[in-house]
């Protein structure tokens, strides 16, 4: 399951926008999509959505979208860092 802002940004084609204003927001939490997967995502998300898609503002996606990314960046230099230090 990809959230509902990437999908947005990234796959707008694949999303159905004419449903949007009808979801509400699925009210999970990130300590229970640490979890996410399986049979557990079904029960989190059982319309295969995540977030709050009725309330998308693009401005705001794309902000959440790049700091995802840095931080992703941010935590991959530093395992390599600590790697190198401990080979080195």
């Amino acid at each position: 399951m990809v959230p509902s802002n990437i999908m947005l940004n990234h796959f707008p084609d694949s999303v159905r926008k004419d449903m949007l204003p009808e979801l509400v927001d699925s009210q999970v939490s990130f300590e229970q999509l640490v979890h996410w997967q399986g049979e557990q995502a079904r029960e989190l998300t059982p319309l295969g959505y995540c977030g709050n898609p009725a309330n998308y503002n693009t401005d705001e996606a794309w902000r959440v979208d790049q700091a995802l990314a840095s931080s992703m960046v941010d935590s991959i230099e530093r395992y390599l860092s600590r790697r190198s230090k401990r080979q080195g």
